[in-house]
């Protein structure tokens, strides 16, 4: 696999991981309302992984600059973590359980991915993809993605659906990133 082929996965990679915690706050309250969950509770549930990883991305970056090659461990922990504490958080009635597992995890897998996606070198391969393109992946992948999950939601009626993709795009991100 060329350099190009490989940043751009890992680049995929890091945005569907972003996009899946982005879709997560945002369909997460219409799946924990429809679960039972008053809606201002549901709201502070739905928010919980996002308030958790402003503990969890810096403690991500310390561990990945101290566990020099193990940076795919952190990826494939809080990225699969993140996608089982999900789908836990459909099956059990411990949702903020898992959403503050979510919170935890997910955090992990920011700085290596960041530095994977932004055109360092990784298994001694340099990558060229640089951050604009980096962005460019991202906000593509931000405009297509919520309108496919809010589709499926809707045609299915089962907000059971997003959390799902959520999980699914977690487990996609790790792949790619380890292509």
């Amino acid at each position: 696999m060329t350099a190009i082929t490989s940043g751009f996965g890992i680049a995929i990679s890091f945005a569907l991981y972003n996009v899946a915690f982005i879709l997560l706050t945002s369909f997460s309250p219409k799946f924990l309302t429809a679960e039972g969950t008053a809606g201002p509770t549901a709201t502070a549930i739905a928010s919980l992984p996002m308030w958790l990883f402003i503990f969890s991305v810096p403690f991500g970056g310390v561990l990945a600059g101290r566990l020099v090659g193990h940076e795919r461990a952190l990826v494939a922990i809080g990225c699969l973590g993140s996608a089982v504490a999900l789908v836990l958080a459909i099956v059990t009635p411990h949702k903020v359980v898992w959403y503050v597992a979510a919170g935890l995890l997910g955090g992990l897998p920011t700085a290596p991915m960041w530095a994977g996606a932004g055109g360092r070198e990784r298994d001694g391969k340099t990558r060229h993809l640089t951050y604009p393109a980096l962005f460019l992946v991202f906000f593509a992948s931000l405009l297509v993605c919520p309108p496919i999950v809010g589709a499926a939601v809707e045609v299915t009626a089962d907000p059971r659906i997003a959390l799902l993709a959520c999980a699914a795009l977690l487990v996609l991100a790790t792949r790619l990133f380890f292509m």
